[in-house]
């Protein structure tokens, strides 16, 4: 993607950080130009006090299992080093076994813990709170390739409210960008050469089975195996290798 959008500080401190949506038309499907890419609608999402506190409210609670070892008191006799007494005492130990926990967030922590395991609802939930829409408006629109972009979009808006220069923030954002989209490129890459060499491996493979199908057919005498259509003479009939 090219940086077309004006992620200038000016843009990002007056009017919010651009994201861009999918234009869809009446029937919900997406609008495409001339050249066959999809219109784009440029909206601004900005860092409120106020939607600070509506993303609070729809994100603490969120729970999540963590896997963890489990873990006992136990009793342990050990030895005073300055009488040479022996007395016990509790210590805690593992038990060898692993133990489910939940842990709760609550505020911008639930918004990021939601965001590593379930990246694409919390992106069309909090965009949905910034945008002032609904959640299906924000997900039938978004790319959904680009979610990490939305959520560096987002982080920049938290910074940004929180008083960081938007001059920097701008800088950020824009290198961020430059970087999701070339991990994305060479991982596009990584699959087409995947791909290419997979293509290979597989006609190699069929020359392999069919160089063996003919050297087998050629050692039972099937006709034509030789390129002939008739097949290699038979020495053992004295009447074909006999001349008249």
């Amino acid at each position: 993607m090219v940086l077309e959008i004006d992620y200038t500080a000016r843009v990002l401190e007056n009017q919010g950080v651009p994201v861009r949506f999918k234009v869809l038309d009446e029937d919900g499907e997406p609008v495409y130009d001339s050249d066959g890419e999809p219109k784009i609608e440029i909206r601004h999402i900005k860092m409120t006090s106020r939607i600070m506190m509506r993303i609070e409210q729809a994100f603490s609670g969120y729970t999540v299992k963590v896997q963890e070892p489990e873990m006992k008191v136990s009793h342990v006799l050990d030895l005073d080093p300055e009488d040479g007494k022996e007395y016990v005492t509790p210590k805690t130990v593992p038990t060898g076994h692993m133990a489910l926990r939940e842990q709760v967030f609550y505020g911008a922590a639930a918004l990021e813990a939601m965001s590593e395991r379930e990246p694409a609802t919390a992106v069309v939930k909090a965009l949905a709170i910034m945008l002032g829409e609904s959640e299906t408006w924000v997900a039938d629109r978004m790319f959904y390739a680009e979610q990490e972009i939305y959520m560096a979009s987002m982080s920049i808006c938290i910074q940004v409210a929180q008083g960081v220069d938007p001059t920097k923030a701008a800088m950020l954002l824009e290198g961020s960008i430059v970087a999701l989209n070339h991990a994305r490129d060479a991982a596009d890459l990584g699959v087409e050469i995947q791909a290419r060499e997979q293509d290979a491996l597989v006609e190699t493979i069929e020359e392999a089975v069919a160089m063996m199908t003919k050297i087998k057919a050629e050692e039972v005498g099937i006709p034509g195996s030789d390129g002939s259509e008739s097949g290699p003479a038979n020495s053992d009939d004295p009447t074909k290798n006999s001349s008249t």
